[in-house]
């Protein structure tokens, strides 16, 4: 017999079994998800070789998962993390914080245990400033990426201290993001605009 014959018999054979040889529905989950063993691996594959409902099954359930996995990030080409929305202290009721200080507005992250201290001076020949310090866990956070949006690509990081600034903004509504390695952390609508 040659080999062309063996797999001749072996597919005959495979559709006589359909029946039999169909796997468990979590044999077909873990070889989606890339965790099957090559027993399940073996197994799913004689089932979807012969078998349209299994290509069917297998082809629905990598729809399914593949909704179920992050979406890559527009700029980066990573996977996007997920993004927290830091609350105004005075709002969460952690802390008191008032406008009135100094302008200083503070926001704080509970899911990350982050804070972020956010001042905007008066503008300067029609420009602003939006600056800034970040503590994580009550300590400085240095080295972390800060986004202003809808501004494409302006980002800065925080120094050894945990501050940050942006300059030269036109008048306009802004998105500050936290950039941490397991979130990203928003505060929304800063306005930046005379009173």
């Amino acid at each position: 017999m040659t080999k062309k014959e063996d797999m001749q018999d072996i597919d005959v054979l495979f559709a006589e079994l359909e029946g039999v040889l169909r796997p468990d529905p979590q044999d077909l989950v873990d070889v989606v998800a890339g965790q099957a063993t090559p027993a399940q691996q073996l197994l799913v594959a004689a089932y979807t070789r012969n078998s349209v409902r299994g290509r069917e099954e297998l082809a629905a359930l990598e729809a399914e998962w593949a909704k179920s996995m992050p979406t890559p990030h527009k700029h980066r080409k990573l996977w996007a993390l997920p993004e927290f929305i830091a609350r105004p202290l005075r709002l969460a009721g952690v802390r008191g914080n008032d406008r009135e200080e100094g302008g200083l507005q503070t926001y704080y992250a509970a899911d990350v245990q982050a804070q972020i201290a956010v001042q905007i001076p008066p503008p300067q020949n029609d420009l602003w400033q939006i600056q800034g310090y970040v503590t994580h866990e009550d300590l400085p956070l240095a080295a972390t990426a800060v986004s202003l949006y809808p501004i494409a690509e302006m980002t800065t990081e925080t120094d050894e201290m945990g501050f940050f600034a942006f300059e030269n903004l036109s008048n306009g509504r802004y998105d500050l993001r936290l950039h941490l390695p397991d979130g990203i952390i928003l505060i929304p609508d800063i306005a930046l605009v005379d009173e």
